[in-house]
């Protein structure tokens, strides 16, 4: 498998998002080459979602590490152990929300989400965890998904915490090993996927591409809605919106990871076009190589427009900014569905984040 490119081979979310920047207006891009379906299919498998398969993969394998020296130390130790525990959970996190923002392949026959990432958390399904005489990855099936994953590992490691040497930790540690099994799944499925020689068959490429760009579509909305709006709308006057990771904080390190992965297949991140199967291809690429280069550029335009509004989020959370990023997601997603998408033939249909 080709070596992943930089902007996947850094691991804080934050600097994948800065090595992610789209062209300025204005900008030309010249000899873009004619992409097939197959070709980009390629580009999405090899060169997106398997480098950050395998990334995601090793950060799980580290948390398993660093909970189970946590849950073994002494006194003197134990809070320097749970700081590195905490920051590795954060790290396996940034590399999830990357990995699933667009789910595709193993991450949906798998039900991946599902097992890492349910939300939100059931307090008694966790008891019933710690509570287990013999803590073993078979005694999980006994355990709701409400009661594993990340989330639970969250709290156990954020709300309390669980204290080293007692069945808490041996339960937390005992969830970053399944995490980390999942992710060894999922790194196993995406390496075979990228081993492979796709077909060029347009009956085949042409519905896999469809596909791919449905899910992206619905990314942009799951980030605009799921994650931010309806938080917002739910929340009682004067209350703080309930978004995810509540205990650890991290909510805008997983948004500004999800958004990465948007971005990354909507925009090229230079002023080269990748060669087919050298790189990944946007869709502003796609688009250029169909001379549909006005499309592109306003593509380009809006998806900046999104990127200046997140960043402002991040950097300065408010209800202005709140808003400002859910109205330049939502621009997003409106130009793909009626712009891009039949400019290229694609069929819009429904995903897990269109409803309420």
């Amino acid at each position: 498998m080709p070596p992943p490119c930089r902007a996947h081979s850094i691991g804080i979310a934050l600097a994948l998002w800065m090595a992610a920047t789209a062209h300025a207006a204005g900008q030309a891009v010249v000899a873009v080459p004619y992409y097939t379906p197959a070709a980009y299919m390629q580009g999405v498998i090899q060169h997106h979602h398997a480098p950050l398969a395998d990334h995601f993969q090793r950060d799980a394998d580290a948390l398993v590490t660093d909970v189970q020296s946590w849950c073994a130390a002494l006194a003197p130790q134990s809070t320097a152990s749970l700081t590195r525990a905490r920051a590795q959970w954060t790290r396996t996190l940034v590399s999830w929300s990357a990995l699933s923002a667009v789910a595709i392949g193993p991450l949906v026959d798998r039900r991946s989400a599902r097992r890492i990432d349910f939300q939100p958390i059931r307090l008694a399904m966790i008891d019933k965890g710690v509570a287990l005489a013999a803590p073993t990855l078979s005694g999980l099936d006994t355990i709701g998904a409400p009661g594993r994953g990340l989330p639970a590992l969250e709290w156990l490691l954020w709300s309390g915490p669980a204290e080293p040497n007692t069945p808490s930790c041996r339960y937390a540690a005992l969830l970053a090993q399944d995490v980390a099994q999942e992710a060894a799944a999922l790194n196993a499925g995406f390496q075979d996927m990228a081993r492979q020689d796709l077909p060029e068959d347009a009956a085949w490429s042409g519905p896999a591409m469809g596909e791919v760009f449905n899910q992206w579509t619905g990314a942009i909305e799951t980030l605009r809605w799921k994650e931010l709006g309806k938080p917002l709308a739910s929340a009682p006057k004067g209350q703080r919106p309930a978004f995810a990771r509540p205990f650890s904080q991290q909510s805008a390190q997983a948004w500004a990871a999800q958004w990465s992965s948007i971005q990354a297949l909507s925009v090229l991140s230079g002023e080269r076009a990748p060669a087919p199967g050298a790189a990944l291809i946007p869709i502003e690429a796609y688009l250029r190589g169909r001379g549909l280069n006005t499309l592109a550029q306003s593509l380009v335009d809006t998806t900046s427009r999104t990127d200046r509004a997140l960043r402002s989020l991040i950097r300065q959370p408010s209800s202005r900014t709140y808003q400002a990023a859910m109205i330049a997601l939502d621009a997003l997603k409106h130009q793909v569905e009626n712009q891009v998408a039949p400019a290229l033939q694609i069929s819009i249909g429904f995903s897990d984040a269109d409803g309420d």
